[in-house]
């Protein structure tokens, strides 16, 4: 990628303590910092808006950002609220398909930024590391189903 090595170095520092560089070397956690930006949000502004078809994923930095989706009447509605090291909007980044819900910045918000682009990029650059987060992607969503699975069975 084409970042300096002072920006990759700045975005390892940060990666290294969230949970995705979780069973990636040193030299991983590095090579990966490379296919990352930087994204500052100001409190309340729209990161993702459901329905466009944008793709990317978010790693949380610093912030907080509100997950909200539209109910029956085009109100919004508060599904969860995520912080520090948590990310979201993997599925877009992996099927394309449109946003399923709105996130908005609740404080100012510090995000890594991988986009599609870049884990294609990745994957041809480094197929066994790729695989890694692909698997990682992979299990983050299915976490989440899990746990929507409860939700949905302790409202029944």
């Amino acid at each position: 990628m084409n970042q300096s090595n002072t920006d990759v170095e700045t975005i390892l520092e940060v990666f290294s303590v969230t949970t995705w560089a979780d069973g990636l070397s040193l030299e991983e956690r590095k090579k990966f910092a490379g296919y990352l930006k930087f994204q500052v949000y100001p409190q309340g502004e729209t990161i993702l808006k459901e329905g466009t078809r944008e793709a990317f994923m978010c790693i949380i930095i610093v912030g907080r950002v509100n997950i909200l989706k539209d109910d029956d009447y085009n109100k919004k509605k508060t599904l969860s609220s995520l912080g520090k090291g948590k990310s979201f909007g993997e599925m877009s980044l992996l099927d394309g398909e449109p946003r399923s819900a709105t996130v908005v910045a609740s404080e100012i918000t510090t995000v890594l930024r991988l986009t599609k682009e870049s884990l294609l990029q990745l994957i041809k650059d480094d197929p066994a590391l790729g695989a890694k987060l692909l698997l990682k992607l992979g299990k983050t969503l299915s976490q989440r189903l899990r746990l929507m699975d409860g939700k949905i069975l302790a409202m029944l």
